[in-house]
């Protein structure tokens, strides 16, 4: 479809649509030396918070380049393997029958499967988590990371995508994504945020909508929504053939309508009139920003050949993360881009095997490759990880199970899964969250009635990207009702990230 006026300021602000209309009063925004207490416990003990001057040979706050991986990815088979939990969830690897060496030839497009990687603290990974024990330049991704398993009782994609992509269940009214409170922690004036959307379906249209959400930030903030494949996308930005009247006539509009929501000289809190101006404002005055940055990448975000697809080399997610990773390591401004992965040939949703032109893609295919493919696309960029403060964070709606035996897809299964963060800045590798020994496909924490949300990994990685998350127009009332983790052992909790 080709973008017009309005399409394309849809795409520019579409994630306000979902923000607060107001902006919070201005806190403290640089993480104190002694961060002191939320509730009944000491946060500091649970998440890595890192005083002033103490982040390491980088000398400043992480920048965090986001990976959605949309539609529920099954763990087994990659970062919480259990080969008998993977025979039963319809994503088997090799090692339990259903994925072949000709299927991991495939995805790979190499003669030799990636391998497991065996007692890695105590575990052992999938294949498709293969990539990340690459060793590039004598490092590997892997001694820099931190698996944290996540458990949340949400169903729904409709409830699950928010929560798990902002770390706020819906109706929040400070739900907003790590873009604009990393956009607000920096500053206004230069783009700080994009969201690169590398899916087409509805709910990845979602998922980048509450990516770009503002809460209480102020719909200013909202990251731009990159469309990648779309061919109209850049074309559009530079609005040849708009006249200065026309622009005039949009602004004249905006000001009208603007002077009808006040009262006694006084504007009214009206959150589809601050959606719309922050939209407007996008489009009028941050085109030319946004066609300079991705002008350079023409040919790998939009205009390249979408009917040449594989695992390996040629797929949307992969374009989209190395774009990610070289504007994070080239531009000093940008400091967070979130990347919906669609999937390569589907999403993860993947209820029943599927026929993709004319050939069958079983559940274990779909959800292997597609993890393998981010992977791979990762640890193909270590040296550009590690050495320019990037960090990492992979998540997911929730976990997917096979519930019906014979059952040829998998369904739903929030009550046990996987987010991933890569830093420079961890010192621990392995996982944080342990495994229910009553209910094996279930995370727990301290006892099977906690664990960790996708509020904890939120505010965890928003730690280390320079924002406290226990500020009121952040996580601190849903973080609230995570404290009694550390309620019962809070000598022995176990700091999220890794990072002594």
């Amino acid at each position: 479809m080709k973008s017009s006026r309005r399409t394309l300021l849809q795409w520019l602000a579409a994630g306000t649509a979902l923000g607060a209309v107001g902006r919070a009063e201005a806190s403290e925004w640089i993480i104190p030396a002694n961060p002191g207490h939320v509730g009944v416990s000491n946060l500091s003990a649970f998440f890595p918070f890192i005083p002033q001057g103490g982040w390491g040979s980088y000398g400043q706050p992480r920048k965090v380049l986001e990976i959605f991986l949309r539609g529920g990815a099954s763990s087994w088979g990659s970062l919480w393997y259990d080969a008998t939990l993977g025979g039963a969830s319809g994503t088997k690897d090799l090692d339990t029958g259903t994925m072949t060496v000709a299927h991991w030839n495939e995805i790979t497009g190499t003669l030799t499967p990636p391998n497991l990687v065996n007692n890695w603290n105590g575990f052992t990974l999938g294949r498709a988590a293969g990539p990340l024990s690459r060793i590039v330049g004598g490092r590997k991704l892997l001694n820099k990371t931190r698996i944290i398993r996540v458990r949340h009782d949400l169903i729904p994609h409709e409830l699950a995508i928010p929560y798990s992509a902002t770390g706020f269940t819906v109706g929040r009214p400070n739900m907003c994504g790590l873009g604009a409170a990393i956009w607000r922690r920096h500053g206004a004036g230069p783009l700080r945020s994009l969201i690169f959307q590398a899916g087409s379906r509805d709910n990845d249209v979602l998922a980048a909508r509450y990516l770009a959400s503002t809460g209480a930030h102020g719909p200013d903030l909202a990251p731009p929504i990159i469309p990648i494949g779309s061919k109209d996308f850049l074309p559009a930005l530079l609005r040849s053939g708009f006249t200065e009247q026309g622009d005039t006539l949009k602004t004249f509009l905006r000001d009208r309508y603007a002077e009808r929501l006040s009262f006694q000289g006084a504007p009214v809190r009206a959150g589809a009139f601050s959606q719309y101006d922050a939209a407007l404002n996008t489009l009028l005055n941050r085109n030319m920003d946004l066609y300079n940055l991705l002008s350079p990448y023409d040919a790998t975000l939009f205009t390249y050949n979408p009917s040449i697809v594989n695992y390996h080399h040629e797929n949307k997610p992969r374009r989209a993360i190395n774009t990610a990773i070289s504007l994070l390591r080239d531009n000093v401004d940008l400091k967070h881009i979130a990347v919906v992965d669609g999937g390569v040939e589907d999403n993860y949703d993947t209820h029943n095997e599927e026929i993709i032109g004319g050939v069958t893609r079983s559940a274990s295919f779909l959800q292997n490759g597609n993890q393998w493919n981010v992977f791979d696309s990762l640890a193909n960029r270590t040296n550009d990880i590690l050495d320019n403060g990037i960090t990492v964070l992979v998540h997911t709606d929730f976990g997917r199970i096979e519930k019906t035996a014979g059952n040829t897809g998998t369904e739903h299964h929030p009550e046990g899964f996987a987010s991933l963060v890569i830093s420079d800045l961890i010192t621990q590798q392995g996982f944080a969250g342990t495994i229910d020994p009553a209910a094996p496909e279930k995370a727990m924490y301290l006892d099977a009635s906690h664990w960790f949300s996708p509020t904890d990994v939120q505010a965890a990685v928003a730690s280390i990207a320079g924002i406290a998350p226990w500020q009121s127009d952040m996580l601190d009332v849903d973080l609230s009702g995570y404290s009694e983790l550390l309620g019962t052992n809070p000598s022995s909790a176990l700091d999220v990230l890794g990072i002594a």
